[in-house]
């Protein structure tokens, strides 16, 4: 995993968009510079003071001197790219790559607002999460991302809101039933969270799952409680709209990712021992091959 002697948004590599296919909805150089210039703008115009680290940050972003910011959009592109890498890599494609989707149900996983989930040992969460389904020695790469959820009452008032940390990992060879039953199993219930825990087969489009690793859209979405087919409660999607610059929690969001780094978004485990692990079952198999 990133370094600071292994920094992939440093490589211009991953930079050149001839060298590297494009993901869905993937901006191209151009596009990622001029977006990069529109979030130095933007935040210059709301609090030059406040935001002063950002901004000088993505300002002094350049070919050969790459920021590494986690707010920039062309080093986290990079970034990205190099990780969609190591996905394929270690976990494959079509019919071996499993994805899911974890959401803490942990009040410290759950803080208020955007500046106070730069604080939140995400990492360590996610550690004893695996250990407490007995999933401790399972390969993993997983990767933070963030969302604005609000929920309404039946008038559409906002009664609650917080910024809803989530985390989406890669394994591979696990059934998606059992894992988000062993990962819903270990962690408490929320009235806030619906559902904890949602895996799935890659069996179509191995480009666009890899693609949800350290994404570029940030939403703001809002539930109201409804009623389910069983007759309970539950909570509906009823809007969702971007973060994006005119949205009056763009600066907050982009100190998040600046403070959070690009690094600290990233998880991984086991991934040597399974290589080792594939060499020594192919060893055994050839030991047990008579010539």
């Amino acid at each position: 995993m990133p370094t600071p002697a292994n920094r992939p948004w440093a490589a211009e590599f991953y930079h050149a968009d001839d060298r590297n296919s494009l993901a869905p909805r993937e901006r191209r150089a151009d596009a990622r510079a001029r977006h990069r210039r529109k979030i130095v703008a933007e935040l210059t115009r709301r609090d030059p003071k406040r935001l002063a680290a950002v901004i000088r940050a993505l300002k002094h972003c350049r070919p050969g001197d790459r920021c590494g910011s986690g707010a920039c959009p062309e080093c986290r592109t990079a970034a990205k790219r190099w990780l969609r890498r190591i996905i394929k890599r270690e976990f494959g494609g079509v019919g071996s790559l499993v994805t899911c989707t974890i959401i803490p149900t942990d009040p410290a996983m759950m803080p208020e607002t955007f500046k106070d989930a730069a604080r939140v040992d995400w990492r360590g969460y996610l550690e004893e999460l695996l250990a407490d389904a007995g999933m401790a020695g399972m390969p993993v790469i997983a990767c933070l991302d963030v969302s604005q959820n609000r929920f309404l009452d039946a008038r559409r008032k906002v009664v609650n809101a917080y910024a809803c940390l989530h985390v989406h990992l890669y394994t591979r060879d696990r059934d998606p039933q059992t894992l988000t039953k062993a990962l819903t199993a270990a962690p408490p219930r929320h009235p806030l969270v619906w559902r904890r825990v949602l895996s799935r087969w890659v069996t179509v489009t191995p480009t666009k799952a890899r693609s949800y690793c350290l994404k570029d859209g940030y939403r703001e979405i809002d539930h109201q409680p409804a009623k389910s087919r069983s007759g309970g409660r539950k909570l509906k999607r009823v809007r969702d709209r971007p973060i994006g610059p005119k949205h009056p929690l763009f600066g907050e969001l982009m100190l998040f990712l600046h403070e959070a780094g690009i690094s600290q978004r990233i998880f991984s485990r086991n991934l040597q021992h399974h290589d080792d692990q594939l060499r020594r079952q192919r060893a055994r198999r050839r030991m047990a091959t008579p010539e």
